[in-house]
């Protein structure tokens, strides 16, 4: 009776009901620990009970206990979450201590300190640690002394380790005996541990044993310390006198600091002597990042063919070794990776592949197949695919998400348009990110003359979603791959018209609307309105135009602060020239005015030397509803190629009382353009100097 078995109100099909009743002497002291996503019914009251203990009767009250669940759903093992059972419906009794009559309290509790201390004094565990190194020898003839800092010396001791013995794929806690695993040449990520922690010791590099839960086995309590929750360990490793990187043995195509994710625990525990040992967070450990460039060419015939060099780091190179290593062959590499890319591989370079290393470069020469229709060829400018569908698909989630591990992309694509072509329509730039900023997406495409650049970046720092964040993550995704998916939004079409520059924009209203709905209530589900938008364009040649914008956004709640502040796009052919803003309360009266000189300035490319930067005002409302006007100049010099598009709603959740759109282009350069998701009529005519005007007006958008 000194141990209670969990009792899990959950399974992998549905409880329609589900009961415990427990009774505990008052004698036995228990922490009782409830938990899960779903709500119990629970009842506690006390009660008289008489127990025989040893052949001594005892009179005393205990403490009934009853718990039960009714039409609980199903709880099922998801992609996206690393151990079900820590979120299970469930109820745990950990025993505290026992009080008889006439004896003194005895304790059953511990403190990590303790498991420290038993774990250091056992001789499965902390002997190891004391034992000398059984590859002495060998460890010699790699002259050690001769190497220039302790990384190499760290990656040397690991190479020569990984040579000797090779991990059976088991992960435990306790090791064997070192001569046993030499001998047979396999052994667990333990075995293999000691004895690189043995290596390293002797190489006068401190390391120490990292104990943990791995994610899949369930979080490590903190508060009810238990050595039985404990199930392997990695190694620590003295970098500096500071700094420790952490390594295991387990490990076939990482590197330091690059492991397993199911090792990269939230809480994991170093082992030092001397009551030296400390927490530490193993989630967000290294820089895990892909960097990739392509330079290609659109060909007549829509064939995209050009190189694509990539750097991978982190967790990047770790997987691409990985298929490498378990593909049949380069051939069947190749293969795999031409299949799931769609295109046809003409050369192929890997650095880097087999040795134990930070990164892979990989270089390749390709072809990829647009799709042409009569004159026009639908190019994807991002070529390679960053997401192709959204993983969260649920309408509803009561779990949490878990991602493996941070994760930082960036890809930059520049492509040749054929001769005779221009490009007709192109996607919209995309700025968009979590409330927290955790999450974030940027895409951008320009063109000058027949180059067409796109850079694309996404970035995750946020490894633990709860339920409540999910609607938000999961909208977010969805703009995502929507925006990766976008190839038929890059229209190249065959210049037709003899000394004529075409120019087209298209006018779109966001998928957040279908139209015009009279007596809209703009308030309805939604976290601002865009009460009046006015974009006005005067076009003095194919390359010059002067770009006046104003809008006029009222924040309703906390949910749309993200509308309240200012973002714009420039580059070397475009500049802001003027800037205004102020800020209003519900009552209308001025509480802020913003000035040009307040603005940001930053580059909008992170990864390489770009001439693209954009200015930004952030502005986070202190109190709801609030108004906010900004007002702004851009002029275009010597490089327009395009319109900026229609689009009066910017974001989800946001209303528009009305928007208009007017453009003014020379008589020889008549715009051409096209409507998606609206039903507001365009004007079009020319002025009585010849002039085109070009205009558009909605009102009442939900």
């Amino acid at each position: 009776f000194f141990t209670i078995d969990s009792w899990k109100a959950q399974s992998d099909i549905p409880t329609l009901y589900t009961e415990y009743d427990i009774i505990i002497p008052e004698y036995f002291k228990f922490n009782t620990d409830m938990r899960g996503t779903e709500s119990l019914e629970t009842k506690s009251e006390s009660t008289s009970l008489s127990l025989s203990i040893g052949g001594q009767f005892f009179q005393c009250t205990g403490s009934h206990m009853n718990f039960r669940g009714t039409q609980l759903p199903a709880l099922k093992d998801d992609s996206y979450v690393w151990c079900a059972d820590d979120y299970c419906t469930q109820v745990n009794f950990e025993l505290l201590g026992i009080d008889f009559p006439g004896s003194l309290y005895q304790s059953f509790t511990q403190s990590w300190k303790q498991i420290d201390e038993a774990l250091l004094n056992d001789n499965e565990f902390g002997g190891r640690l004391k034992m000398s190194n059984p590859l002495k020898e060998e460890m010699n003839a790699l002259h050690l002394e001769q190497m220039k800092g302790t990384e190499e010396k760290i990656c040397a001791i690991y190479t020569l380790l990984k040579n000797k013995v090779r991990w059976n794929e088991k992960y435990n806690l306790y090791g064997k005996a070192p001569k046993q695993i030499l001998k047979e040449g396999t052994g667990s990520n333990a075995d293999l541990n000691f004895i690189l922690i043995s290596m390293l010791t002797d190489a006068g590099i401190p390391a120490y044993p990292v104990v943990m839960s791995r994610r899949n086995m369930g979080i490590l309590p903190l508060t009810h310390p238990s050595l039985q929750k404990l199930n392997t360990f990695i190694v620590g490793i003295a970098h500096t006198d500071t700094t420790l990187v952490y390594l295991d043995s387990s490990v076939e195509d990482g590197y330091l600091n690059v492991l397993p994710p199911l090792l990269m625990t939230n809480r994991a525990r170093v082992i030092i002597p001397g009551n030296h040992s400390q927490w530490v967070n193993l989630e967000a450990l290294g820089t895990n990042q892909l960097r990739s460039a392509v330079i290609a060419s659109i060909s007549p015939e829509g064939t995209i063919s050009g190189t694509r060099e990539t750097l991978y780091t982190g967790q990047y190179a770790s997987r691409l070794r990985n298929k490498f290593r378990t593909a049949k062959d380069s051939t069947d590499f190749v293969n795999k990776l031409a299949s799931e890319e769609n295109i046809q591989v003409k050369s192929l370079r890997i650095e880097g592949r087999n040795g134990f290393s930070p990164q892979v470069r990989e270089v390749m020469e390709f072809e990829k197949q647009s799709t042409v229709n009569d004159q026009f060829i639908y190019v994807n400018p991002l070529v390679f695919l960053h997401v192709s569908e959204s993983p969260f698909k649920q309408s509803e989630r009561k779990l949490p998400v878990e991602f493996p591990y941070t994760d930082h992309l960036s890809l930059t694509a520049n492509l040749t348009i054929p001769e005779g072509y221009v490009v007709d329509e192109k996607p919209e730039g995309l700025r968009v990110q979590t409330g927290d900023e955790k999450v974030f997406c940027r895409y951008t495409i320009t063109q000058q003359n027949n180059q067409v650049t796109l850079r694309y970046l996404f970035r995750l720092q946020k490894l633990l979603f709860l339920n409540t964040d999910y609607p938000e993550l999961q909208q977010l995704w969805e703009i995502i791959v929507k925006k990766n998916n976008e190839f038929k939004e890059t229209l190249i079409e065959r210049f037709m018209k003899t000394n004529k520059f075409l120019i087209g924009f298209l006018l779109q209203a966001t998928v957040c609307s279908s139209g015009l709905h009279a007596q809209t209530d703009l308030h309805a589900n939604a976290y601002s309105i865009i009460q009046d938008a006015v974009t006005d364009i005067v076009c003095t040649s194919p390359t010059d135009a002067i770009q006046k914008e104003k809008r006029v956004i009222q924040i309703l709640d906390g949910k749309g602060k993200g509308d309240a502040s200012f973002v714009c796009m420039c580059d070397r052919f475009s500049s802001l020239k003027k800037f205004s803003g102020e800020v209003r309360d519900a009552s209308g009266n001025v509480i802020r005015k913003i000035k040009k000189s307040e603005l940001k300035v930053t580059e909008y490319s992170d990864e390489l030397v770009s001439d693209d930067y954009y200015y930004f005002f952030e502005y986070t409302p202190s109190r709801y509803p609030i108004t906010i006007t900004y007002e702004w100049e851009i002029k275009n010099s010597d490089g327009l190629i395009g319109y900026p598009s229609f689009l009066p709603q910017k974001n989800y959740n946001q209303s528009v009382a009305q928007a208009s759109y007017r453009i003014l282009t020379p008589a020889d350069n008549p715009c051409r353009y096209r409507t998606i998701n609206m039903q507001a009529e365009v004007s079009q005519k020319q002025t009585t100097d010849g002039n085109w005007l070009t205009e558009v007006k909605v009102q009442s958008l939900p």
